[in-house]
């Protein structure tokens, strides 16, 4: 990436996972579906010193092109609306797979707004396994009050609850 990027990974374990790369060991929590809550701690006591704020599954990539689509749709986006992403998976040959399209959930036809040149809509299954945060936005989450919160689940587990807190708190 032509970005300079910090990698953190929570682990219980040590682990030594290369020179670039900060493992934070994190105790795994009696409930441990609730673990991947401690990246909001890291991220805001973070927020003087970056610019941008991901956060990602293990098994989720965030690539440049992720982020370059991010920042664009952060340009048009009001302040009140943080652009996320579908769940995707792509395979050995290629096929590209929508995790979340699944079940009940859709594109709730009345949430459909223009901002510049492009056009947004709410999906209803707001998990996608990752979020994306400019420091603006990390700020006005943590003041909200629903960033810094307890492990919790609800509509979504807390391995997911931890990931979509931006969108749904």
């Amino acid at each position: 990436m032509p970005y300079d990027v910090d990698v953190v990974v929570l682990s219980n374990v040590p682990k030594t996972l290369g020179p670039d790369i900060e493992v934070v060991l994190t105790p795994v929590p009696k409930n441990p579906h609730t673990f991947p809550f401690a990246h909001k701690k890291i991220l805001a006591g973070r927020m003087p010193h970056y610019d941008l704020f991901i956060y990602s599954e293990d098994d989720t990539l965030i690539t440049e092109c992720n982020i370059e689509a991010f920042l664009r749709a952060t340009q048009v986006l009001p302040e009140d609306e943080i652009a996320g992403f579908l769940n995707t998976e792509t395979d050995a040959q290629g096929n590209l797979y929508f995790c979340n399209v699944n079940f009940c959930h859709h594109w709730d036809p009345g949430s459909v707004r223009t901002r510049g040149a492009s056009t947004f809509a709410y999906f209803t299954n707001e998990h996608s396994a990752s979020y994306l945060l400019t420091r603006t936005q990390l700020e006005r989450a943590i003041e909200s009050g629903g960033f810094l919160v307890a492990p919790h689940e609800g509509r979504y587990d807390g391995e997911c609850a931890a990931s979509t807190d931006p969108y749904t708190q």
